[in-house]
């Protein structure tokens, strides 16, 4: 009788490394794994049903791991197979017991649909180098010149939005350095009649785009 013979595919998963961004986001590195005798066969398991799976998620390997593999949740993981990078389906569970228990206790069917691909890199933020694009001249130039424009806006809105011109004294102020980069803002401080004209009217909102 001939033995059944698996094959050698490799897992890997995305797990948050604990650090985090600028924005608090986490940073994410992988952790891969090999496993041996692993049967690969095309399309879906036989006993396995549509509403095992995703809507629209199309199966194009089903494998079975060995109850050697200590188990670990395959949920997001990337399995290659022959040099290609396919998701796995749900999160599929070893499954124990039976009369004729084989060498093979763990289905998992993959997908190869457009969008998952193999994770190949890591990405991780240079602060500093975000921070010195933030301050560099070009940048501050730019602010600058949306911040005058804002103003500008506001007061051709207040020369409209009341019988006193001379409330139309929205101004730029910046840039000013901040712990990230840099910023410029439009304000109407400085003039209380223009800060009062602007209370009533929200006049820098309306004219940022707000209504």
């Amino acid at each position: 009788m001939n033995r059944l013979h698996g094959e050698q595919v490799t897992v890997t998963w995305r797990v948050d490394s604990g650090e985090r961004d600028g924005g608090m986001n986490p940073i994410w590195r992988e952790e891969s794994e090999t496993v041996d005798d692993v049967l690969v066969k095309p399309g879906a398991d036989s006993n396995a049903t549509d509403s095992n799976r995703p809507e629209g998620v199309t199966v194009v390997l089903t494998l079975a791991f060995p109850r050697t593999w200590t188990y670990r949740s395959l949920r997001g993981a990337i399995v290659t197979v022959h040099g290609h990078g396919y998701q796995v389906v749900g999160d599929p569970l070893p499954v124990d017991g039976g009369i004729t228990p084989t060498r093979w206790n763990l289905t998992v069917e993959l997908t190869d649909s457009e969008g998952y691909r193999p994770m190949s890199a890591h990405v991780k933020l240079n602060l500093a180098g975000f921070t010195a694009l933030r301050r560099d001249s070009r940048t501050l130039g730019a602010i600058k010149t949306e911040a005058e424009k804002l103003a500008e806006r506001a007061n051709q809105r207040a020369r409209s939005e009341c019988p006193h011109p001379e409330h139309a004294k929205f101004r730029a102020l910046g840039p000013i350095p901040t712990e990230p980069g840099a910023v410029a803002i439009a304000t109407s401080t400085g003039d209380p009649g223009c800060y009062r004209h602007n209370a009533k009217h929200n006049t820098l909102v309306n004219a940022l785009g707000g209504g």
